[in-house]
């Protein structure tokens, strides 16, 4: 394994520990009812978020060095979801600089948390099909377990965002569906892609 790959792993694992840090955040310390910005831990959740894109842009990066760029379709995806993710890092840390800036604003730190939020769903629309094209694509690199996590992960999420954008999910299964798709799935689907990693 050279270290560009062991980079690539150790973003990957990062990336699911940091990943199940916000969950826990969000429904357990903040809470699901919660709009706006926590200012009592919001710098946290704000630099977890951060730390959590930017591995999800290393490892976006780093299949694209590990699956070649021969597939227009897979490498699209990649960089159309890497610069989605490079968008959503920029929102991970802007409602705390508003919230303890000296200056007066007119943008509340309530709003462009809840913006960023608002930005997540399509960035998780993206990284669906970067998902579902990387599987595609994949000729055996992936553990078997980690390839259908992913596959079950990403059309799940086309089909639960979807769902949420045209008001068709109501609260009482939104917390589930979450869990399913960005807590189990996900995270199993990228542990398996650092193994990859890890493996060439």
């Amino acid at each position: 394994m050279n270290n560009d790959m062991k980079l690539n792993s150790q973003a990957a694992l990062g990336n699911v520990v940091l990943t199940i840090t916000t969950f826990v955040f969000a429904a357990f310390i903040i809470g699901p009812d919660s709009p706006g910005y926590p200012e009592d831990v919001g710098a946290i959740v704000g630099l977890v978020g951060f730390l959590q894109t930017a591995t999800l842009l290393r490892i976006i990066a780093g299949s694209m060095r590990l699956y070649g760029e021969e597939d227009s379709l897979f490498v699209g995806a990649a960089r159309v979801a890497y610069v989605g993710a490079g968008v959503g890092l920029m929102t991970t840390l802007t409602p705390t600089f508003i919230a303890n800036s000296p200056f007066s604003s007119t943008i509340t730190a309530d709003l462009m948390s809840d913006v960023g939020t608002s930005i997540q769903n399509t960035i998780f629309i993206l990284v669906a099909v970067w998902i579902i094209n990387l599987t595609r694509v994949d000729s055996g690199k992936l553990p078997s377990w980690a390839k259908t996590a992913g596959s079950v992960q990403a059309y799940g999420s086309l089909v639960a965002i979807f769902a949420l954008y045209f008001g068709l999910i109501p609260a009482s299964i939104f917390v589930p569906i979450v869990v399913l798709f960005g807590i189990v799935l996900y995270p199993i689907f990228v542990f398996g892609l650092s193994r990859t990693f890890a493996a060439n």
